[in-house]
C-alpha cells in the first residue's frame, strides 16, 4: 500500500470540508444546491423506512434541526413539507412487525420523531393517536433488546436501537405533554414514557462492552438519550 495516499486524501476532504463551510449552499458530487432556488431535498416519491441509516425520517429530523438552527427557513420549510408530504397520513403503523436483527432505529419512532418536529403539540397528539392506535406496554416497539455477540457488526446495531427509542420516546413524550386541548390528551403518553428508563439502562450498559464493533459509535447515540431524557425530566 501507499502510505502517501493517506496524506494526500486527508487534506483533499479538508479542503472539501472548508470549501463547502464557506459557501452560502454547500454541495458535493452526488448532491449540489448552488442557490436558493435549488430544492434542499431531492423530489423522492417514497420515504426509505426501515431502520438503518438511509431512514428518511431520521435524516430529515436531523437536517430540519441543523436548518432552524442556522437560521436556513428555506431548507427548514422543505424538510416540513416533505415530512408532511410522506408521512402526514400514516395511520395504522405495524409496531409488532418493525424489529429487524440489524437496526439501530425503530422506524416508527423515527416517523413520530420526525412529526413533533413539524406539527404542533395538539396536532401531533392526534396524529400519533392515529399512527399507534391502541399501543400498549407490552409492544415489542417498547421492549429492551439483546445482543449475543458483541463482536457481529451488524447484530450490535440493537444496542444502537434501545438508545435510539430512547431517546426518540422522551422526545415524543416531551411534545405530547405540550398539548393544551383536553381532547388532545394522549393516552399513548404514560405507555410510552414509562419504557424510556429501562431502554436507556440497557443502551447505556452496552457501552461498558469494550468491543469495538459497538464502541466506536454507541457514545452519540448515548449522548442523544441522555440529553432528551434531561430534557423530558425538566420540561
Amino acid at each position: 500500500m501507499d502510505f502517501d495516499l493517506m496524506p494526500s486524501a486527508a487534506e483533499h476532504c479538508a479542503a472539501v470540508v472548508l470549501d463547502n463551510l464557506g459557501r452560502d449552499f454547500p454541495h458535493s458530487a452526488h448532491h449540489t444546491q448552488r442557490s436558493a432556488s435549488d430544492r434542499a431535498i431531492p423530489e423522492e416519491l417514497h420515504p426509505v423506512r426501515h431502520g438503518l441509516h438511509t431512514n428518511s425520517a431520521f435524516g430529515v429530523a436531523l437536517l430540519l434541526d441543523a436548518f432552524r438552527a442556522l437560521g436556513r427557513t428555506d431548507a427548514a420549510a422543505a424538510c416540513e413539507s416533505a415530512a408532511r408530504a410522506w408521512f402526514g397520513a400514516d395511520a395504522g403503523w405495524a409496531s409488532e412487525w418493525e424489529l429487524s436483527g440489524q437496526d439501530f432505529l425503530s422506524a416508527g419512532l423515527s416517523e413520530a420523531d420526525l412529526m413533533q418536529r413539524v406539527l404542533g403539540p395538539d396536532e401531533f397528539a392526534a396524529w400519533l393517536e392515529r399512527f399507534l392506535p391502541g399501543l400498549g406496554a407490552e409492544s415489542r416497539m417498547l421492549a429492551v433488546v439483546g445482543v449475543t455477540d458483541e463482536s457481529d457488526g451488524y447484530m450490535v446495531h440493537l444496542h444502537g436501537l434501545n438508545l435510539s427509542r430512547a431517546g426518540q420516546l422522551s422526545r415524543v413524550v416531551r411534545a405530547l405533554r405540550k398539548a393544551e386541548s383536553p381532547s388532545s390528551v394522549s393516552s399513548a403518553e404514560p405507555v410510552l414514557a414509562a419504557a424510556v428508563d429501562p431502554l436507556l439502562k440497557a443502551g447505556l450498559t452496552a457501552l461498558e462492552s469494550g468491543d469495538f464493533m459497538s464502541t466506536h459509535w454507541l457514545a452519540s447515540f448515548a449522548w442523544d438519550a441522555l440529553e432528551s431524557r434531561s430534557a423530558l425530566e425538566f420540561a
